[in-house]
């Protein structure tokens, strides 16, 4: 999805920062109003705190949180979620892709009217928790966003994961492969029986995955060309050697989309070959 580049700076401590916000959150009010943002802890610097936009993204300013009534705290004490609550809410497949999403840096948009009373899994409390669950160096202020439904039927979004007011997936924006890694961390998580600790294994299984994915995109960027089993060989040097075909076609997606590597430097007859054949899990070891 298409993202605008906005500059921010803390109240605190003045430290600037650049974040990517979707271009879906302008789009809503194109007819005038101020945007709010909040920007977490990490994001920018150590502090939290308010930052206001117009609708063609020029910065009008800051709020901090009183120290007293700090908003993260607050939700996080009075309104906080659990990975529980979000399956329930969506159901095992549609969290499976929410995570493929975030792996490739795919924004996620969830529609809803006016007549939709809120709940506890809101856009806001999805990206509070799912945020606790990625690397810091990963995290970022809206990895959801809300839509109207009848505005996105104008827009006709198809570059994010669009959830609709039933809860359904709308809209995949990325070619189908399986969701065996997305449906393996969630396994692992919900075998901690604490919830409050869950997002912390969903940070590590992420932080593995991301390891493995910037090590392929290193690889890409230091060989003009490289064959298919070339690269499976360097990874069996670096990492443990059983490595998948969907192992693969996972961390091409995510190589490409969130670290915008150039995958076509992949050279592999046997590569095209396997795409041909149904879809199961190989392995090359």
């Amino acid at each position: 999805m298409s993202e605008k580049v906005v500059s921010i700076k803390c109240p605190t401590c003045s430290k600037e920062q650049t974040i990517k916000v979707p271009t879906s959150v302008f789009e809503e009010k194109k007819g005038g109003g101020t945007i709010k943002i909040q920007i977490h802890q990490g994001i920018c610097c150590e502090h939290s705190f308010l930052s206001f936009f117009s609708s063609e993204g020029d910065n009008r300013g800051y709020e901090t949180f009183d120290a007293a009534i700090d908003l993260t705290n607050y939700q996080d004490s009075k309104i906080e979620i659990f990975l529980k609550d979000i399956l329930k809410k969506f159901g095992d497949h549609t969290i499976n892709l929410m995570l493929h999403a975030i792996l490739i840096d795919a924004n996620i948009i969830v529609l809803h009217d006016k007549y939709v009373p809120d709940d506890n899994v809101s856009t806001k409390r999805l990206n509070i928790f799912l945020n606790k669950c990625l690397p810091p160096e990963y995290q970022k202020p809206l990895l959801f966003t809300s839509m109207l439904d009848r505005n996105y039927y104008k827009t006709q979004i198809d570059t994010a994961l669009v959830i609709n007011t039933t809860g359904i997936v709308e809209v995949q924006p990325w070619e189908t492969i399986e969701l065996s890694c997305e449906k393996r961390v969630i396994s692992e998580a919900l075998k901690i029986l604490d919830p409050q600790l869950q997002p912390v294994i969903l940070q590590e299984e992420f932080r593995q995955i991301f390891e493995k994915c910037k090590y392929f995109y290193e690889v890409l960027k230091e060989w003009h060309s490289i064959y298919f089993q070339d690269l499976i060989n360097l990874f069996k040097a670096r990492f443990p050697p059983k490595f998948s075909e969907y192992d693969y076609a996972l961390y091409e997606q995510i190589v490409k989309s969130r670290f915008k590597g150039d995958t076509s430097r992949i050279k592999s007859p046997e590569k095209a070959k396997k795409k041909k054949q149904p879809s199961s899990t190989i392995y090359f070891f």
